[in-house]
C-alpha cells in the first residue's frame, strides 16, 4: 500500500532537522510512497527538485503573525485539495501547524523531538515547546532526547519511539590504508592528523581543545572545519592557536569534503561544553574507520563505544581530554572493520525504515 506523507519543517537549510526530513522523503519515494515536504527555501531544495519530491513552499518557520497566517492558509488549502495519509511535524512551530491540520482534517499525526529545549514548567516557552509532543506517536532522535521529553512532558512517555539519527554509509566508505596514506601525502601531512568538524561557536568547544593541545607534547596537525557563527570567538581561538607553535593548526570552511578528511585522520574530535541531542559525527568517523574523541555526555555517550570506536573523556576534565589526545591510536588496521560495523547499526536505510514503521502504526 502506498502512503502520502506530509512533513512540515521550517526551511531547507543544511541542519539536522532538514537533512532528516529530506532523507526520509527520498527513502519513502524509493519504497513507492508519495512524500511531500512543506518548508521555506534552502540548500536542500535542489535535492528535492532533482529527485522529483513534491515541495510546498511557504513561510513555515516564520514566527510573525503575518507569516503564521500565510503558512496556515497554504497548508489548509493543500489538504483541502489533496489526500494525505499522515502528517509529520518537525520543529516546534511546524508542529503547531501539523497539530492544527491533524485535528481539522482528522489525520494521524507524528511529531519529532530533535533537541532539548529550555523553558521551565510555568512559563510561555514551556507551553510553546509542548507542540513537539502532540503527535499520536512522538519520535525522539536519541535516548538523551527521550529522557528530556519524559522529564519535561511526562504525559508523552507512552507515545515515545526512539529512532536515532542516521549516517548515509554510501558517502562514507572504508578506504584501503594505501589510499589513505597516499591522500595524506597529497595533503602534505606528515604528523598525526586530528580533525574537529563543528560550527565555530563557543559551546562547541574549540577553545577547550586548544587548551588541551597546549599540554600535549607530541606534535600534531590539527584541522578545525566549520561554519563561523561567532567571529569574535574565532578571533580568540586563532590567537590561541597562533601561540601553539609545536602544532600545525589550520582553519577551514565547511566546503572542504568532510568524508575524505575524516577518512585520512588519526582522530576526530568533539568538545561540546553542553550535551548534544545526538552524535552523528562519531558515526561518520566510525564509518571511515577513524577514532573519535568526545565528552561523555548527551548523544556522544550513545554513539561511541568507549575504547572500541573512540574515547569518551569526562566533561570539564581537561586532564582527561589531554590523556585522550596522547593515546590516539596511530595504526588503524585492526579497528577499522569494528568501527564500520558499529556505524552500520545506524544506517540510513535501517533508521528510515523505522520511521516508516511509525507511520504505519498511526495510519
Amino acid at each position: 500500500m502506498s502512503y502520502t506523507v506530509l512533513q512540515i519543517i521550517p526551511a531547507l537549510g543544511e541542519g539536522g532537522v532538514e537533512r532528516g526530513a529530506v532523507d526520509v522523503a527520498l527513502f519513502l519515494k524509493s519504497q513507492g510512497h508519495h512524500p511531500v515536504i512543506a518548508s521555506s527555501d534552502g540548500a536542500f531544495s535542489k535535492v528535492l527538485k532533482a529527485h522529483g519530491i513534491e515541495w510546498i513552499k511557504g513561510p513555515f518557520g516564520q514566527k510573525t503573525w503575518a507569516g503564521f497566517r500565510q503558512a496556515r492558509k497554504i497548508l489548509v488549502d493543500y489538504l483541502s485539495e489533496h489526500q494525505v495519509d499522515v502528517i509529520h511535524g518537525r520543529s516546534r512551530l511546524p508542529c503547531w501547524h501539523a497539530t492544527y491540520l491533524a485535528k481539522r482534517f482528522n489525520k494521524p499525526l507524528v511529531t519529532t523531538i530533535h533537541g532539548m529545549h529550555g523553558g521551565g514548567w510555568m512559563n510561555l516557552k514551556h507551553l510553546y515547546n509542548r507542540s513537539i509532543v502532540g503527535g499520536d506517536k512522538v519520535i525522539a532522535i536519541s535516548n538523551t532526547v527521550a529522557e528530556y521529553a519524559k522529564r519535561h512532558f511526562p504525559e508523552c512517555a507512552s507515545k515515545l519511539v526512539i529512532v536515532p539519527r542516521w549516517v548515509d554509509l554510501d558517502g562514507y566508505s572504508l578506504m584501503s590504508l594505501a589510499d589513505q596514506n597516499a591522500q595524506r601525502l597529497l595533503m602534505n601531512v606528515q604528523k598525526p592528523l586530528i580533525v574537529m568538524p563543528a560550527r565555530i561557536t563557543r559551546w562547541k568547544g574549540q577553545k577547550r581543545l586548544l587548551e588541551a593541545l597546549s599540554r600535549v607534547q607530541m606534535s600534531m596537525h590539527v584541522v578545525f572545519i566549520g561554519k563561523v557563527d561567532d567571529i569574535d570567538y574565532l578571533n580568540e581561538c586563532q590567537s590561541l592557536s597562533d601561540a601553539l607553535t609545536q602544532h600545525d593548526i589550520e582553519w577551514q570552511p565547511p566546503s572542504i569534503t568532510l568524508n575524505q578528511l575524516l577518512s585520512v585522520s588519526n582522530a576526530v574530535i568533539a568538545a561540546s561544553t553542553k550535551p548534544e541531542p545526538f552524535g552523528r559525527i562519531p558515526l561518520e568517523a566510525a564509518a571511515v574507520g577513524s577514532w573519535m574523541i568526545a565528552p561523555d555526555h548527551g548523544g556522544f555517550s550513545e554513539t561511541i563505544k568507549h575504547q572500541n570506536t573512540g574515547y569518551l573523556y569526562q566533561p570539564n576534565q581537561l586532564d582527561d581530554l589531554v590523556r585522550a589526545l596522547e593515546s590516539i591510536p596511530l595504526k588503524k588496521e585492526q579497528s577499522m572493520r569494528l568501527m564500520r560495523d558499529h556505524a552500520e547499526q545506524f544506517s540510513l536505510q535501517a533508521m528510515c525504515g523505522q520511521v516508516l514503521k511509525v507511520y504505519q502504526q498511526v495510519i
